[in-house]
């Protein structure tokens, strides 16, 4: 119920190298409000350790030639974060001209009774921001093939979405 993010990104690379799994009985751990002082304290210890393990991990030093754990980590979140950005922003400019009015033409003209622009130096970045945006894309898409930031990616490829802060 408290960790359902934590649940749903933990198989996702980038995010997974990051976790050490603890096993635990099923009396300790979770939302056991009546739990024993020594289960608390054996659930903390477990927890030291684990962020020991981490710790060790990731500030082991650079060896020439090899990559280390905080290394790896960095290329890992870049190789998904790019990859699912390619696929978030292909999406984007494929519906900026859906609809009448298309965006941009919305943006210059539509004067909205909610969230307007603060003046027209914000209507011109969000404006700037679309052409740019198609502009990036004209680019990436001109690569052969068009997916090729796509091949050879950890899996499970993440999908970047909007959604709520919490």
């Amino acid at each position: 119920m408290f960790t359902w993010r934590d649940s749903v990104q933990r198989r996702l690379p980038g995010y997974r190298e990051r976790i050490v799994h603890i096993g635990l009985a099923p009396e300790a751990g979770g939302l056991h409000l009546a739990m024993k002082p020594e289960t608390i304290e054996m659930l903390a210890h477990l927890g030291i350790d684990a962020a020991h393990k981490l710790r060790d991990d990731f500030s082991k030093p650079h060896i020439t030639g090899e990559a280390n754990a905080w290394e790896r980590h960095r290329w890992t979140r870049a190789r998904t974060t790019l990859s699912a950005l390619r696929a978030y922003l292909a999406t984007f400019v494929d519906r900026l001209a859906a609809g009448e009015p298309d965006y941009t033409r919305l943006l210059r003209i539509a004067a909205p009774l909610h969230y307007p622009f603060q003046d027209d130096k914000a209507r011109q970045q969000a404006l700037d921001l679309v052409k740019g945006t198609r502009a990036l894309m004209d680019t990436i898409e001109s690569t052969v093939p068009v997916d090729a930031l796509d091949q050879n990616t950890p899996q499970p490829l993440p999908k970047l979405h909007m959604s709520p802060p919490w």
